[in-house]
């Protein structure tokens, strides 16, 4: 009987090591994993803001939408762009109800092509009408190989350019008049 009680104590003991040594060895592993975890987290969160700053100081209005016409992201220059201000936006249609806007998004999500189009988008801040030209440039958001899973679109105003262009021709035709009609003597 004694010789069986220090056989189990034995077996006990060795089992008992074993097993300390196991939670020891998970532990490890458990804080090596931990480690690399906030290390991906502090990467994703620095990535992130750098996304957000290069976002955010492009000169051009950049839109971001899922697949769901849900925006990711708009910078401040598009809300200038198309008059947003500051509310918040979470569709497409909370930036503009334009057609012309939702056909060029939803001919990207179709066609997963490159979409550029010319929209004019109009205002009335404080009585007064404020027109503005954009040029958008709408491209598929990729995420996996083959998927479109969205649209990036990026917006620049061609207003002063359309009026600069408007008042060269209107100076050309007075020219062109000018030299046709004879000189009164």
């Amino acid at each position: 009987h004694f010789v069986s009680t220090i056989v189990v104590g034995v077996t006990t003991m060795i089992i008992a090591r074993y097993v300390f040594t196991q939670q020891v060895s998970l532990l490890n592993e458990q804080e090596q994993t931990n480690r690399r975890l906030q290390e991906a987290l502090g990467k994703s969160e620095l990535d992130e803001k750098l996304l957000r700053s290069i976002v955010a100081s492009v000169a051009e209005g950049l839109v971001i939408t899922d697949r769901d016409s849900n925006v990711l992201i708009i910078n401040d220059a598009a809300r200038e762009l198309l008059n947003t201000g500051q509310r918040p936006v979470i569709r497409l249609t909370n930036i503009s109800r334009d057609p012309q806007l939702h056909k060029v998004f939803a001919r990207v999500l179709a066609t997963g092509e490159r979409v550029e189009a010319r929209i004019e988008t109009r205002s009335s801040e404080a009585g007064s009408q404020n027109r503005r030209i954009l040029r958008s440039h709408a491209a598929p958001l990729r995420l996996s190989d083959r998927q479109v899973d969205g649209v990036v679109c990026a917006f620049i105003d061609e207003t002063r350019i359309e009026m600069l262009e408007r008042v060269r021709q209107e100076f050309l035709s007075n020219v062109s008049h000018e030299l046709r009609t004879p000189l009164a003597a």
